[in-house]
């Protein structure tokens, strides 16, 4: 590293060229090319029964076609057939926004889709295939790479997770979602490829405004949570999250007074695919309800983290040296996971940058659209205020806030 980053999920050396083909896909999973045609026969005979259904006939036979064909998919808002932009879309099982647009995000990742196409499944090591999830990750990534439907289904990843039904309807938090997957995927098949490209590390340190000395310990991140109340731009929330605070009547063991002591957290080396997590959810105290802060942010194209990068502990201390600190550390942003709504509900979806072509899209669901210039200039810069406020967020997940923020946001950096 040590060129640039981006923020949301980040487009690195890999490039697509370095993925399998189709064909090579098809001879990884037995079967699939063949249960895909199968579902495809199933959509287009019901795709007159579908027609109807928006008009409130053949609702009774589109039900009857689902129940005995056993297909998960529904009715797509966007048709049957696939997006023009090329790339499929997913299916929401009740309220899995967040699940689809994370899951969209990493697959539109060369380097993560790589590594997981790479990992080879065996029974006697990882259990029941249906019940793994890292192989119904793996099957989902090369149905989206190879259907020719709208949209695919997120059913038999989740009853890796142990869902039975119920769970597809409870919104989850979508940094909390893609911890929990990170951490299964990291035991099962990922062990090397995440703590290399989406770990970092940071030293939170105590200085001693007497003696001028540090202490502290290093610590290891996958993403960054950042705080947008009062914030109008990214830069201002790293520069919060990295100013530290000051605690009076703190006991030093190097001058052995009791004195005033700045805590904070300096970085020490960043990760290739950097996620942001805007903290825009919080609590009010006052009524003891959960609000949403729907404080706009600019959220920039590119970042330079070099100025956020600490070659010690906070100035003087027995800090390490940063690692990889010297020169630009920028990074570019490549996707951000947006939330509508109010912080008791509303809807997740994704914009992000394609790989190589420099495009961006819209994956929201089922439904995959190409994003205008003038609209991508309205995201980047200040999020325009929604009926319920607006703001925005950026990092491997971004925040969210009024209509257009972002849930959370990915940074990859560049070569």
């Amino acid at each position: 590293p040590g060129g640039s980053i981006q923020s949301s999920f980040p487009v690195l050396s890999a490039g697509a060229s370095s993925l399998p083909r189709d064909h090579e896909l098809g001879a990884m999973f037995a079967g699939l090319g063949d249960a895909l045609a199968k579902r495809k026969q199933y959509v287009d005979n019901a795709g007159s029964v579908t027609e109807a259904a928006g008009t409130g006939t053949g609702r009774a036979e589109l039900s009857s076609a689902i129940s005995s064909g056993g297909s998960k998919f529904v009715l797509l808002q966007g048709g049957l057939e696939k997006s023009p932009t090329g790339f499929t879309g997913l299916v929401n099982q009740g309220a899995t926004c967040y699940l689809n647009s994370l899951i969209q995000s990493l697959f539109m990742v060369p380097e993560f889709r790589q590594a997981l196409y790479a990992w080879e499944f065996n029974e006697a090591d990882h259990g029941e295939e249906d019940r793994c999830l890292s192989r119904q990750l793996q099957r989902l990534f090369a149905q989206l790479q190879l259907s020719k439907r709208a949209a695919v289904t997120t059913g038999s990843l989740t009853k890796s997770f142990g869902w039975s039904g119920s769970e597809a309807f409870v919104q989850q938090d979508v940094q909390e979602c893609m911890s929990v997957i990170f951490a299964h995927l990291e035991m099962q098949s990922l062990w090397d490829h995440i703590p290399q490209m989406h770990e970092g590390k940071s030293f939170d340190y105590l200085k001693c405004h007497k003696c001028g000395q540090s202490r502290g310990h290093p610590e290891k991140f996958r993403d960054l949570q950042l705080g947008v109340r009062g914030m109008t731009s990214l830069q201002q929330s790293f520069e919060a999250y990295t100013s530290g605070e000051e605690m009076e009547g703190v006991e030093c063991p190097h001058c052995g007074t009791r004195e005033t002591h700045t805590k904070g957290i300096a970085f020490r080396k960043l990760p290739e695919i950097m996620t942001l997590q805007l903290r825009r959810f919080d609590m009010n105290y006052e009524t003891m309800q959960r609000v949403k802060v729907n404080d706009a942010v600019d959220i920039p194209a590119v970042i330079d983290m070099a100025p956020f990068i600490s070659t010690d502990d906070g100035g003087e201390g027995e800090g390490a040296p940063a690692e990889g600190a010297s020169g630009p550390q920028e990074y570019e942003l490549i996707s951000i996971c947006m939330h509508i709504g109010s912080a008791l509900s509303g809807h997740y979806f994704a914009y992000i940058k394609e790989s190589g072509t420099g495009r961006w899209l819209n994956f929201n669901d089922a439904n995959v659209t190409e994003l205008e210039q003038s609209q991508l200039a309205g995201i980047l810069s200040t999020l325009p205020p929604e009926e319920g406020g607006a703001g925005g967020s950026a990092g491997a997940a971004a925040s969210d806030s009024g209509i257009g923020g972002a849930a959370a946001v990915a940074a990859a950096a560049a070569a």
